[in-house]
C-alpha cells in the first residue's frame, strides 16, 4: 500500500512492466483495484506469452490491501480488537483466492515475495549463541508475515521456498 511499493528502482528497466496495485481510501466493490485487479491481470496473463515472469511484491502488502477491502475504508492504524475474527478469516480466504490466480499460471514463472516474521519467537536468552543460530535451534518458524493458515497454504502451494536472512555482523576492533 506504500506510495512507491518499493519497486521504483525497476520502473524504467527495459522489458519490465510495473503495475501498482492499491485501493482508494473508500474501497468500492467492483472497482478495478486491489485484489480484483490482480485476478484480472492473472486472467490476461494466461492468454498471452508476452511475459516470461510475473513478480508479486509483496503478499504481505496484498494481505493489507485485502483487509482494507473487507473493512470498507483504510484504517490509519489497525488496532487490536478492531478487526473481527470473521474478517481475518475472510482476508485469508481472499488472499488465497487472489494468489491462486497467479500460481495457476502455467505459461510463465511466478514469484511471490513476502515479508518475514518469526511465528514462534524464542526467548531473549541466547546463552552465548548468535540470535540466528539460537532461533534455528529452538524450533522457530520463520515464514511469510501472513496469517498462519495463509503462510502454510502459500508454502505448500509453491514449488520452491527461498528464505534470505542476515545475521548480525560483528567486527573485532584492536
Amino acid at each position: 500500500p506504500a506510495h512507491c511499493g518499493g519497486v521504483q528502482s525497476i520502473a524504467n528497466v527495459k522489458d519490465v512492466t510495473l503495475i501498482q496495485i492499491s485501493v482508494d481510501k473508500q474501497y468500492r466493490a467492483g472497482s478495478s483495484s486491489g485484489s480484483e485487479k490482480i485476478i484480472t491481470i492473472a486472467s490476461e496473463l494466461s492468454q498471452t506469452d508476452h511475459y516470461k515472469t510475473v513478480v508479486l511484491k509483496t503478499a504481505t502488502s496484498l494481505q493489507d490491501i485485502i483487509l482494507v477491502e473487507l473493512m470498507g475504508s483504510k484504517p490509519e492504524i489497525i488496532l487490536r480488537g478492531t478487526v473481527s475474527k470473521e474478517q481475518y478469516q475472510q482476508r485469508a480466504d481472499r488472499l488465497r483466492e487472489t494468489l491462486r490466480a497467479l500460481l495457476d499460471l502455467k505459461n510463465l514463472n511466478v514469484v511471490i515475495i513476502a515479508q518475514e516474521k518469526d511465528h514462534n519467537p524464542p526467548s531473549d536468552d541466547f546463552s552465548g549463541k548468535s540470535k540466528l543460530l539460537h532461533t534455528m535451534q529452538q524450533g522457530s518458524f520463520m515464514a511469510p508475515a501472513l496469517g498462519a493458515t495463509s503462510t502454510q497454504w502459500l508454502q505448500d502451494a509453491c514449488g520452491y521456498v527461498i528464505q534470505i536472512y542476515e545475521d548480525e555482523v560483528m567486527q573485532e576492533m584492536s
